[in-house]
This record gives C-alpha cells, structure tokens and sequence, in this order.
C-alpha cells in the first residue's frame, strides 16, 4: 500500500460533510460505519467503496459505534445521552436505550453478544441486556467521566478509562479487579489483546501504555507522537498494535 489515498478512498472522504467522530469494521470486514458530527451514521460498502445507508435518529454527534458479533446489529453512543440500536439488515433502529444523564461517550458489545456496556460523562458505566435491552447493573465513577471502555476476550472482565487511569471490573461481582495508573493526562482509549494476556491505553499525555493483563503490571511505554493518542488497536495475532494521534500520525508498533 503507498503512502498516498487511492482515487475511491479520496472519493469516499468527499462524501463525508462533517467531521468523524468514531469509525468501526464489520466482523466480516466489508462494512464500516462512521459516526458524523452532524449526527448521522454513515455505512460504507468496503468492496465497491460506496455508501450503503444514512442512520439517522440521534440528536447530537455520535461518539461510539460498535457491531454486535454477528454484524447483525449496531450500537451507538451519542452527547444526545443515549445509545440506539440498528438494524444493520434493514438498516433501521430498533430500540433507544435512555438511562444517561450525561454524553455517552462509549459503547461496546461483549464479544459473547450478551451484554453491550456504556460510559458516559455522567461518571457511570451501564451493563445492558441484549434480549430485554434493559439495565443489569450500573457501575459507579467516582473519579470523573468514562471517556473508553472494552471488553476482555472472554467477557468477563471490562476495562475502563476514567480520566488519567484504567479500571479493571468483573462484570460478574460488580466490582474493581484493580485500577492502574500512569498516563499523566485523560485516557481515551483502550484495546485489549486477542489472548486477553495484554492491554494497550492512549493518552493525551502522548503516549500508549502496555499492560500485562494477569499480573496488572506496566509493561512498556511508547513514545513517538507529538500529539495525544486518540485510539489504538491490536492486530488479530497480536504481533502489532496500531496507533492514531492529534499529529496527523498512524504508528504501527512491533510487539
């Protein structure tokens, strides 16, 4: 791949009229939804590189989308302090889940399909139901509001950002593992491993931590950016993590 966009991705951008809040692939990878400061939801063929749907029904921009397992489904968090559910078949929405007082500032489906879990400003996580689409249990931030969130590989645990540190839940007990803490400005974003052994965390304070996941210890720190991390994710091996940042930077780190 070269350094410089195909004439279909330059297309794809133009289509685009306000600004990329949060972007997910489908499972199968031939679909990405991008999540739109103008409130909308844009599905995108990744084969013909075209627009499939518009999603439209929130209120205010849309901070996090995430696929259920099968792709059947879509989740989205929205500043509108709620979290829609879509048809991703029919492309229609199916139910508003309203019990944030704040932004919803993440979303994530559990990798069993169970459960889809959000975090808000509000300084809350909720745990909801899949077939009731109901509240199971509400988490308590203390500490400020949940900027990220994600689920470990096996569904049992949930990692949060929550302003400079990470908190580490088992959704089971409804209670903290542990917390860790290093980053010197707000976590935005977490990634846990495919083996479920490693988490990566960005920051604002420019840097992307590695963590070993069973003895809660910092394993490393990267530094490159010059910006904040906004996002970073592993590859399905876990032999790379990738990063983005304010610099207008993606890094792609050996592990």
């Amino acid at each position: 791949m070269g350094n410089s966009p195909t004439k279909d991705w330059q297309l794809s951008a133009l289509l685009h009229k306000s600004h990329v809040i949060c972007c997910a692939w489908s499972p199968n990878a031939k679909r990405i939804v991008c999540g739109c400061s103008d409130n909308n939801i844009i599905v995108w063929d990744m084969i013909l590189y075209k627009p499939l749907a518009t999603l439209s029904s929130h209120t205010k921009l849309i901070c996090s989308c995430s696929w259920s397992p099968n792709e059947r489904l879509l989740a989205s968090g929205s500043d509108d302090m709620t979290v829609k559910i879509w048809d991703m078949k029919m492309y229609i929405l199916l139910t508003t889940l309203s019990s944030h007082t704040g932004s919803v500032r993440c979303c994530s489906w559990s990798p069993d399909g169970e459960y889809i879990v959000s975090g808000s400003s509000d300084r809350t996580i909720k745990v909801w139901d899949t077939e009731t689409y109901t509240v199971l249990t509400t988490l308590s931030s203390q500490s400020g509001s949940v900027i990220c969130c994600c689920w470990s590989p096996d569904a049992t645990k949930l990692v949060t950002g929550i302003e400079k540190t990470i908190t580490v839940w088992d959704i089971k007990l409804s209670s903290i593992l542990n917390t860790l803490s290093s980053h010197t400005l707000l976590v935005v974003s977490c990634c846990w491993s495919s083996n479920g052994r490693y988490l990566a965390s960005g920051s604002d304070d420019k840097t992307i931590k590695v963590w070993d996941m069973e003895s809660y210890k910092l394993l490393t720190t990267l530094i490159s950016h010059t910006e904040g991390v906004r996002c970073c994710s592993w590859s399905p091996d876990g032999s790379y993590l990738v990063s983005g940042s304010s610099d207008k930077q993606i890094k792609v780190w050996t592990m």
